[in-house]
């Protein structure tokens, strides 16, 4: 079973991460047969479910990761939200991430999703029940650990990994917490991240992103993955 449309970089990603995590493939055939079946699952319009994507966020350090106590589940989760229509779903969950928790600047760790899970989603208003194929990666702070309580959260809070179990016990959320050391071994740190050229989300203008990037292509890898600084912002200062 194979797409060849706009889906095909999400299945491959999603057949990857099955070879790499055996004990979750009925979750994750789930999730294929989904994508497969769906030609629009990247659209919130889709009412019987639709792809997300969201982020554990590391401080600058290493040690902690940031979650938000969500304002409509009421509930300690990671930062994430629909995709509306976008299928790379590293870009997903970057921007909203950077909607969410307003960091000065966010790198991922790793393009390898590090998690991937399908929850229900109760009915509100008009909207029906549904289910969130979410995509998990792991991204990092690179700059100031300062951040911004967006109105989709009551609060944001740092929390340190061996503490995670004072806020949440969600499943997926200590199942997360479990595969970070791994994915931050395999990435070779130690404390803070050196990201590849293009992919970090930073509060300043597109001319000083692009600057740090000089190679020719740095324009359209730093707008496509960043969709944030096609607007001009102005830089953060201390």
């Amino acid at each position: 079973m194979s797409v060849e449309d706009h889906r095909a970089d999400l299945f491959a990603q999603l057949t990857a991460y099955l070879e790499k995590n055996p004990g979750e493939a009925a979750m994750v055939q789930r999730y294929l047969d989904f994508v497969a079946g769906h030609v629009d699952c990247f659209e919130r319009s889709l009412l019987v479910g639709h792809v997300t994507g969201s982020a554990m966020v590391l401080d600058s350090t290493g040690t902690r990761v940031l979650l938000t106590h969500h304002r409509k589940l009421e509930r300690w989760l990671q930062p994430g939200g629909h995709a509306d229509g976008i299928a790379n779903v590293l870009e997903v969950a970057m921007k909203e991430a950077d909607e969410e928790t307003g960091l000065e600047a966010i790198a991922p760790v790793s393009r390898e999703l590090l998690d991937v899970d399908i929850h229900a989603i109760p009915a509100r208003g008009d909207e029906p029940a549904h289910y969130h194929y979410d995509c998990r990666f792991l991204l990092q702070s690179t700059g100031s650990d300062a951040f911004t309580v967006s109105e989709e959260s009551h609060d944001l809070a740092w929390v340190p990994m061996d503490k995670i179990l004072d806020y949440t016990d969600e499943e997926s959320i200590l199942r997360m917490i479990d595969k970070i050391p791994g994915r931050i071994a395999a990435a070779g740190l130690v404390s803070g991240v050196t990201p590849a050229p293009g992919t970090q989300i930073q509060r300043r203008s597109r001319a000083e992103a692009v600057a740090q990037h000089p190679d020719t292509n740095a324009d359209k890898q730093v707008l496509r993955l960043c969709p944030c600084l096609a607007r001009e912002v102005p830089a953060a200062t201390d």
